[in-house]
């Protein structure tokens, strides 16, 4: 059975953004291995006001992600 959408929270237990990055590389492994149409990934917003060292590094990691081919698209929040 396909998954329409599955939510990833990386955030989860205050991780460094390598132990973040492992978390969403194994989640969205297994979304692919079960065939999920779309993940919505909760990374935080950090207390600075601009969005902290998670936010930026999983954006990044999306970004680099979907340049290589491994997932089809991001869309942020805000949009």
């Amino acid at each position: 059975m396909t998954a329409a959408i599955v939510t990833i929270n990386v955030e989860d237990g205050l991780p460094t953004l390598d132990e973040a990055r492992t978390r969403l590389k194994s989640a969205l492994a297994e979304c692919w291995s079960r065939k999920v149409l779309a993940a919505k990934i909760i990374h935080g917003y950090g207390s600075s006001g601009i969005g902290g060292v998670l936010r930026h590094g999983i954006r990044n990691s999306l970004i680099s992600r979907r340049k290589e081919g491994q997932i089809k698209a991001v869309i942020f929040g805000e949009n």
